[in-house]
């Protein structure tokens, strides 16, 4: 299963690609609404911050295929970075950026891709 990090328009776009070839995820969000509306409607997301290391672990870190960072937010990603290096170094990690000012950073740190929205899609 892939770990999606964040699930506003980025990571709900990626869970319908991952639907579409029978990939299962986990979605992570810290919105309590937007989390609400999800489970609602049979999406599997749950409430959680992805770099807290508990939350990584509960959505099945250790089995992950792929973890995605899709949201901008690079300090929170160097954090997951981090937490999946330490505890599951096998798995590969996405980020998605702003731009690839960061991009050097976040590749340092581990991540497998860096995808810039300027150039996504």
């Amino acid at each position: 299963h892939v770990i999606i990090c964040g699930y506003g328009r980025s990571g709900q776009n990626l869970a319908r690609l991952l639907e579409g070839e029978r990939i299962p995820y986990m979605a992570l969000d810290l919105d309590p609404d937007r989390v609400r509306q999800a489970a609602a409607a049979g999406q599997s997301v749950v409430f959680g911050d992805a770099a807290k290391v508990q939350s990584l672990m509960a959505a099945g870190l250790a089995r992950a295929s792929a973890v995605v960072v899709s949201y901008h937010d690079t300090p929170s990603a160097l954090k997951i970075l981090h937490l999946v290096q330490t505890h599951a170094p096998r798995v590969p990690v996405v980020v998605r950026t702003l731009d690839d000012s960061d991009l050097e950073k976040l590749k340092a740190a581990g991540a497998t891709e860096v995808v810039p929205e300027a150039i996504e899609g």
